[in-house]
């Protein structure tokens, strides 16, 4: 049972993974022959996995390499995913209005006029 998501071959899965996201642009020369972008291996884990699925049918083995896959990618990857960045960037401007408006009811300033234009006075 689980016979894709053993000890080992997660861990390779990951480092792989890693490697792949992070340096993707390097050349390995796969069985010393055939040149490859190291960011094509990301798909070779997952149509390796794929085809162990076909083998031994452990589906929860696909999907978890599969995920540790994904989730090594998106950790990874320098700005993450463009979706992950707009949810991000959202969150944290609905955040930042909270607060604003938190503030400005705690605080409220009135800015009094003073007749010239020069001397302004908080109050």
């Amino acid at each position: 049972m689980f016979t894709l998501m053993q000890g080992q071959r997660m861990l390779m899965a990951i480092l792989i993974a890693a490697f792949a996201t992070l340096w993707g642009d390097a050349t390995i020369m796969l069985f010393f022959v055939i040149p490859l972008k190291a960011r094509w291996f990301l798909w070779l884990e997952v149509l390796f996995a794929f085809m162990a699925f076909l083998t031994v049918k452990d589906l929860a083995g696909l999907l978890g390499v599969t995920a540790a896959v994904v989730v090594t990618w998106a950790t990874l990857t320098p700005a993450g995913p463009p979706v992950w960045r707009r949810v991000r960037l959202t969150i944290e401007s609905w955040l930042i209005q909270a607060r604003l408006k938190r503030l400005r009811r705690g605080r409220r300033f009135d800015v009094v006029d003073s007749g010239s234009g020069r001397d302004r006075w908080v109050h």
